[in-house]
């Protein structure tokens, strides 16, 4: 149990959800200064603009590295205050309060490390593949202090809206420039140079930043929604529009669910989706018939003309899936060592079932256990934009097999660990009571 005096003093040290009220209530200037560096930095890592960014020389260094650098003033940050104030509240409080799912994290590392040790782990390309979880581990913890240094809800949200207009404008590029990004023949991707990734990435950016609670920023939600659904159409990936799927019937819910006035929500949503299916179906028709990506070739234009739209995508999954159980089935506990799922004929496009492969049951479970205990935490704390974004990953950790070394999700993972904090409010006012009543 958490020390209840010591909780309500390091809640206090996190910033107002406001950045207005951050700014009325404080005359330091390092949260302001915060907050336009992470303005600055944070889309080029949600979006993946660094990727391209490096492979074009613009950008000296790797993105795995770049995604470190930037996230470090927001840890020195956080260290700095505390030594100022002669604590450590700011410093143990993301890995204090959200002990759980960060424990299933570093059980995860565990097992890779563990598996490494097996003599068909994929030690391969200088065994990048071996230590990525404990890098992911590395970038979730960092992200964490972010909100400890003045990134506000708002500040997030704002980003959240930066980054998809960012892959929104490279997937167009790539639609009437193909291959700057995407191969040529392939599917148009945008910055990530990969569709499904593309769209997976923006599903879960949009579920970080829309407003589940304000009545005001309809026009903001609206934003959001007609910017990933722009984005899942011109990808046409077909995972990409049954995770944004799942995201606005999630966030349907917890609007209906929280409002006060039942039958004015109706009508608001059923005025958005409207809207929002105006501008898809006009999406659909104007990529389709207006750009030159893909031609008479892209799921666009047989969608639109009536015909068959599998480009044999489906089949090879299939037994990219089949030939992963078959190796499960020769080693099922085990697993056959860290990043052997490297080695199969087709990666099985499936987080659940590569951790299983590679990491054996233990791995499997694990990963099951990290998502389960996430929604758990986010869901006491009644934080929506963490339920959305982890019920996203259950989903997409269906259809993809990289959910874990996607910057994108891990720092916003983290991110939104530490701004939960500020929206328990059962807790804040139990451990306030707790803190005045202590002598």
């Amino acid at each position: 149990m958490l020390d209840a005096a010591w909780l309500h003093l390091s809640l206090k040290s996190l910033p107002p959800c406001s950045y207005r009220t951050a700014m009325k209530r404080s005359s330091d200037i390092f949260p302001t200064l915060f907050l336009v560096y992470a303005l600055c930095t944070l889309p080029i890592i949600f979006s993946v603009a660094d990727q391209p960014l490096n492979r074009f020389g613009y950008l000296p260094i790797a993105p795995t590295a770049f995604t470190l650098i930037a996230l470090s003033p927001f840890v020195v940050g956080a260290l700095m205050s505390d030594l100022k104030a002669r604590h450590a509240q700011k410093t143990i409080l993301p890995a204090r309060a959200n002990y759980l799912p960060l424990l299933a994290f570093l059980f995860l590392v565990a097992t890779s490390l563990v598996g490494a040790m097996l003599p068909t782990a994929y030690w391969e390309e200088g065994g990048k593949w071996i230590f990525l979880i404990t890098y992911g581990f590395i970038v979730v913890v960092c992200a964490s202090y972010a909100p400890l240094s003045g990134l506000t809800l708002s500040g997030t949200q704002t980003i959240g809206l930066l980054s998809l207009a960012l892959v929104a404008g490279s997937l167009y590029h790539d639609f009437h420039a193909p291959g700057t990004y995407a191969a040529l023949g392939e599917r148009p991707s945008g910055f990530s140079g990969n569709a499904n990734y593309s769209a997976l990435i923006s599903v879960m950016t949009a579920a970080s930043s829309l407003d589940y609670s304000s009545r005001r920023k309809g026009l903001f939600n609206l934003s959001i929604f007609a910017l990933a659904a722009y984005i899942v159409i011109g990808t046409m990936s077909r995972s990409g529009a049954l995770e944004l799927a799942t995201l606005f019937g999630a966030f349907t819910y917890f609007r209906l669910r929280d409002t006060s006035n039942l039958h004015r929500e109706l009508q608001r949503i059923g005025i958005s989706t409207c809207i929002l299916v105006g501008i898809g179906v006009g999406t659909i028709f104007y990529l389709a018939n207006s750009t030159p990506a893909g031609g008479e070739q892209s799921r666009l234009y047989r969608l639109t003309h009536s015909k068959q739209v599998d480009d044999g995508s489906t089949a090879s999954r299939l037994f990219a899936v089949q030939e992963c159980l078959r190796r499960i089935n020769d080693s099922p506990i085990l697993g056959h060592g860290t990043g052997y799922a490297r080695t199969l004929p087709e990666l099985p496009h499936n987080l659940y079932l590569q951790q299983w492969v590679n990491n054996g049951l233990p791995g499997f479970l694990g990963y099951i256990t990290f998502l389960g205990l996430s929604l758990y935490l986010f869901s006491i704390r009644r934080f929506r934009p963490g339920q959305a974004f982890i019920l996203v990953a259950l989903i997409g950790s269906g259809f993809s097999h990289n959910v874990l070394d996607q910057r994108t999700f891990l720092v916003l993972y983290g991110i939104l660990l530490t701004l939960s904090l500020t929206y328990y409010r059962p807790a804040i006012a139990r451990y306030s009571r707790a803190a005045s009543a202590a002598p």
